[in-house]
């Protein structure tokens, strides 16, 4: 039955592709997939790509997957040491009639509205209480770093590192990246 399920939600997912979000199982195991959300346009999220994993449980979807971001993202909602996501619909909310596309949807739309009363990382959420403009700096570095470390990463880098990229190419990139997970 999960199989069938995890079938069912790539095909959905390939037919009604949604702009930001993407994903696919690995190669070797459907219960394993990877994704790439961007971040929400006109946020404080907007010039990051993040990417996490879903992990399915045999059951799926009488139980929801295991989520978790491989990317670090700082976020009340978001464990920092192993990127875990804590979010109703992967918990008690959970239906099974949701579907990965609901689910990546659902933690694009918690970047934006995070629920510091439910924290995973503390500190996240007394700084989105608090010092909305710390918390935003925070994730305005945390993205920074994640380009840096990018860049530092390419081996085709043009001699032109500093040149800082507007969302069109972080956009372009994440396609690039979208294809290599699929393949």
């Amino acid at each position: 039955m999960a199989i069938r399920r995890l079938q069912q939600d790539f095909h959905h997912l390939m037919k009604n592709k949604v702009d930001g979000i993407d994903a696919s199982p690995s190669a070797e195991n459907i219960f394993l997939w990877n994704a790439i959300i961007c971040g929400p346009e006109e946020s404080i999220y907007e010039t990051g790509t993040f990417q996490l994993q879903l992990a399915f449980p045999d059951d799926y979807p009488l139980r929801p997957p295991q989520v978790r971001f491989t990317t670090n993202v700082f976020h009340p909602n978001v464990w920092w040491e192993d990127g875990f996501i804590c979010v109703d619909i992967l918990k008690d909310g959970w239906a099974p009639s949701y579907d990965v596309l609901a689910i990546l949807h659902s933690i694009r739309l918690l970047l934006i509205d995070p629920n510091p009363l439910s924290p995973a990382n503390l500190e996240a959420a007394l700084l989105y209480r608090d010092n909305r403009a710390e918390y935003n700096q925070r994730i305005s570095q945390m993205i920074q770093d994640t380009h840096d470390a990018e860049n530092n990463n390419d081996d085709d880098d043009d001699d032109d590192d500093s040149q800082i990229e507007d969302g069109d190419t972080i956009r372009q990139k994440t396609i690039i990246l979208r294809h290599s997970i699929t393949e």
